[in-house]
């Protein structure tokens, strides 16, 4: 018995240093992509390869994003279920809170710094513009700051998939209300797909990760056939059609399938299979501040490019020290933020305590 709880110990503690690892990964893989953008893309024809390559690799890494968060929100949610009966959306809403504003407000702040750094001693580029209301917006995941920067596209449709799922899991754990929670959570995707075409895809991606989690043994099975042949299908397609992979392709439906062929070759990589140790403690530094690095580089990268005018775009050499420059920067920065601000639990029991301030007779976390 005790051997055996040891072994499933074990196997837990690897499937999470897994899961950092990609997820660190995954961030970095974002960065290098927007490095390689404002920094080199100046160097090559709009529809040179290399370019198609740059904005595939953050986007599939985006795609990584979705599965971790579909995988982690729907286990986390199924133990609650559990555990407790039922499910709690109050406890469920302050955890997903204190995950996300900390770090975004983070990241609102040094967008806003950069923007007025560069109105300072230049004129800012039209992409660091942006009316007050917009930071109002963007931190209540409504949209707007976008342009300034362009990473919270992501997390405005991850905030929607936590809304739908949160009212889906309240519906099934309720069945008295099943079928009105469950008929909000579809009038719910169809409001998100009205807003923005590309839903679909996103919430299909982030399933694919949450059925990685949660469904039975034999459906696990089906799933893993699945995801197996649309990986055999993309290593396929990078041997005969790259390019058939690039997000800039400029026909909607193959680009929004090929991305969900992706996600789902890339469930395989992240759930099914199982690396080695050594190969993951690097990236897995990275995964503690992971989201922090995600939402506040774009800013830091504009900010220094600009400053880096116009030798930045013209010698080669002072592209590859200002990449070197802009990276370092970047990953100290968000590795000092996500100390104060990458600290879920004590924001959620904060937020929990102003709830029961502010309703003293509402439910117990």
């Amino acid at each position: 018995m005790t051997t055996s709880l040891v072994k499933a110990d074990q196997a837990a503690s690897a499937r999470v240093l897994q899961l950092d690892a990609l997820r660190g990964l995954a961030a970095c893989v974002v960065l290098a992509g927007h490095l390689a953008q404002v920094f080199w893309q100046p160097f090559v024809d709009a529809g040179h390869a290399l370019v198609h390559g740059f904005a595939t690799a953050s986007r599939h890494a985006v795609l990584v994003f979705f599965l971790l968060s579909g995988y982690l929100i729907a286990a986390g949610i199924q133990r609650n279920v559990v555990r407790q009966g039922r499910f709690q959306p109050e406890t469920y809403a302050a955890a997903r809170l204190a995950r996300l504003l900390p770090p975004l407000a983070g990241a609102l702040l040094v967008t806003a710094l950069a923007a007025i750094a560069l109105a300072l001693f230049t004129s800012p580029p039209p992409a660091l513009q942006a009316r007050p209301l917009e930071y109002l917006t963007a931190l209540l995941m409504l949209g707007g700051l976008e342009q300034a920067n362009p990473v919270l596209w992501s997390l405005n449709i991850e905030a929607r998939l936590y809304l739908i799922a949160g009212v889906a899991a309240w519906a099934w754990t309720r069945r008295p209300r099943a079928a009105a929670g469950l008929a909000l959570a579809l009038l719910l995707t169809v409001l998100c797909t009205a807003e923005r075409g590309d839903f679909l895809l996103f919430a299909a991606v982030w399933l694919t990760g949450a059925a990685a989690a949660t469904l039975p043994p034999v459906l696990q099975l089906w799933r893993r056939r699945l995801c197996v042949a649309a990986l055999g299908t993309c290593l396929l397609l990078l041997l005969l059609q790259p390019l058939a992979l690039s997000i800039l392709e400029p026909r909607p439906w193959l680009n929004a399938g090929m991305q969900l062929l992706a996600g789902l070759a890339y469930a395989v990589l992240l759930f099914d299979l199982r690396w080695p140790r050594p190969l993951l403690l690097l990236p897995a530094a990275a995964a503690g501040f992971s989201y922090t690095l995600y939402l506040l580089h774009w800013p830091l990268l504009v900010l220094l490019m600009t400053a880096l005018q116009p030798a930045v775009s013209r010698s080669a050499f002072t592209a590859a020290w200002g990449t070197a420059l802009s990276a370092a920067l970047a990953l100290l920065l968000a590795w000092a933020l996500a100390r104060p601000l990458e600290q879920a639990a004590r924001f959620r029991a904060l937020i929990q305590g102003v709830g029961r301030r502010v309703w003293p007779g509402g439910p117990a976390p």
